[in-house]
């Protein structure tokens, strides 16, 4: 958006293409009007990545209230 690049039609593409692939995908209108959306391929990620190393980094979220409403 800095270099105003959504304002184009091509840019404009770039971001629905993105849309497209993301959680519950494009609306039925939006399906409509953009007929050549082609999805981005989002990448695997593994759970282990995401290992915690200090279980009291997680005590703290569950301290608060005793759960993880936002």
């Amino acid at each position: 958006m800095n270099t105003r690049e959504h304002l184009t039609m091509v840019g404009l593409a770039k971001i629905v293409n993105r849309k497209a692939s993301m959680n519950k995908g494009l609306s039925e209108q939006l399906k409509k009007q953009f007929l050549d959306v082609v999805q981005i391929q989002r990448p695997i990620v593994e759970i282990s990545q995401f290992h915690v190393s200090n279980p009291s980094w997680l005590v703290g979220f569950a301290e608060a209230e005793g759960c993880f409403y936002v």
